[in-house]
């Protein structure tokens, strides 16, 4: 999906902030991490003194080294197609990573000073789950999940196989310059986004178990043990030119979340892959199982002259549910 608006340098940073601040919000919901436009802008205010270092240091750049880069970076924007946007990423990584390590030594930069600055900027029980990349590239992790209880005794009486009744949606929204898709079956859930320029774009592919009470099940004082194993794979990659970006990817069944934000302040690009498997049993009322649905969702902001994308998939999915006392 691609939208263009026209609007002056000025505007379209206003504009995009607020996109941004209406749609991602750093509140916890669940587990999810997100980044808030006050949050952003302090990360800007922090490190625009190392950013006004190194600008001055690529400006005078005889190689044409940075030139490339940039050229490489408006390329990257162009490219749709998931596997050939991860070809070139990996290549610019790898082509620039002793030209921008140059850099960032003749900068001298105070990187521990930097990133104690950063780390206040979120709640206390999130600084823990920062990680640290090059650049004052960094990454955020969601913080552990409470155990969740284990079903009791005696087993259901009828249960569901869900992958077999369940129905899939795909959501998303975009400005400026971004895409993305995402897709859904028996039984997985994908979905990739991706943003260059000065963009946002979000996408989301949910798989919901489609089941009803009364119907699927007896609206009665039984409740329903939920089993579910699937694999998830979740990846992000920002780039910084003439501006930050954002990416961000996540897997999500209801009962616990996990997600990843990549953040590119500065200069070149951060990349994470996450791929576990993932295993949860719990208990929840009837009345409430409409709310525990698979879902994958990334989403991507660039400011600027920048660019990132996201992907996140759960697939492999071994998904029951069956009615207990």
């Amino acid at each position: 999906m691609i939208l263009i608006v026209k609007k002056t340098p000025v505007q379209l940073i206003c504009f995009l902030l607020t996109y941004l601040c209406a749609s991602l919000g750093y509140a916890q919901k669940g587990t999810q991490i997100t980044i808030t436009k006050e949050q952003m802008n302090q990360i800007n205010q922090i490190t625009k003194p190392a950013k006004s270092t190194v600008d001055a240091i690529l400006e005078k750049d005889k190689t044409g080294t940075y030139e490339r880069y940039r050229k490489d970076m408006q390329a990257l924007g162009e490219v749709k197609n998931m596997e050939q946007r991860n070809a070139l990423t990996q290549k610019i990584l790898s082509n620039y990573q002793s030209f921008f390590a140059g850099v960032w030594k003749e900068a001298a930069i105070d990187e521990k000073s930097y990133q104690a600055k950063i780390r206040e900027i979120f709640p206390a029980n999130m600084r823990e789950v920062i990680r640290f990349e090059n650049y004052l590239g960094f990454s955020m992790d969601s913080p552990p999940s409470s155990t969740p209880p284990a079903p009791p005794p005696p087993p259901a009486d009828k249960c569901i196989d869900v992958c077999s009744i369940a129905k899939g949606s795909i959501n998303g929204s975009s400005v400026l310059i971004t895409g993305g898709g995402g897709s859904y079956g028996n039984c997985f859930a994908r979905a990739n986004a991706w943003a260059a320029a000065a963009a946002y774009g979000e996408i989301s592919s949910e798989l919901r178990n489609n089941i009803a009470v009364p119907g699927t099940f007896d609206n009665d004082g039984r409740r329903l043990a939920v089993s579910l194993t699937y694999d998830m794979k979740i990846e992000a990659t920002a780039f910084a030119v003439l501006g930050s970006s954002v990416a961000s990817a996540s897997v999500s069944n209801g009962w616990t979340r996990k997600s990843m934000m990549i953040f590119a302040p500065i200069i070149f690009g951060v990349h994470r892959l996450e791929q576990t498997t993932v295993q949860e049993s719990f208990i929840v009322d009837k009345s409430a199982i409409a709310n525990y649905n698979v879902s994958a969702g990334s989403t991507v902001l660039t400011m600027v002259i920048s660019g990132s994308w996201g992907s996140a998939e759960a697939t492999n999915i071994r998904w029951t549910v069956c009615e207990t006392k």
